[in-house]
């Protein structure tokens, strides 16, 4: 899990945002996402680098000319039931900064 701090947009790349996420791992990460359905103050589901998504190892890269630390994760990369292709998954603010990913989608009316 991690909070997004701050969202810019990425220099010449209309859909292209650059978060700084607090990810529980000391200083903010950088992450560029195309993820529609992202805010300041959420909490969303991150893959970081070396971390095995879809049988695909998350490697430092440069997207957009930013260098993206990680990804976020959408409900296919996680299996879960419900959510959009390149939809952010979000949970609730019970859920601990680094922790790992539910097996299912979380409600987010903390019920």
């Amino acid at each position: 899990m991690a909070l997004i701090v701050s969202i810019k947009p990425v220099p010449g790349k209309d859909r292209l945002q650059q978060l700084s996420v607090d990810a529980g791992v000391g200083a903010p990460l950088t992450i560029v996402t195309n993820a529609p359905n992202v805010a300041e103050g959420q909490r969303v589901i991150v893959a970081l680098v070396g971390t095995e998504v879809g049988g695909e190892t998350v490697k430092k890269a440069n997207v957009g000319g930013v260098v993206s630390e990680g990804m976020l994760c959408d409900a296919k990369m996680l299996g879960w039931v419900g959510g959009g292709a390149g939809l952010a998954c979000q949970v609730p603010e019970s859920f601990a900064l680094g922790s790992a990913a539910p097996d299912k989608r979380p409600r987010m009316d903390g019920k």
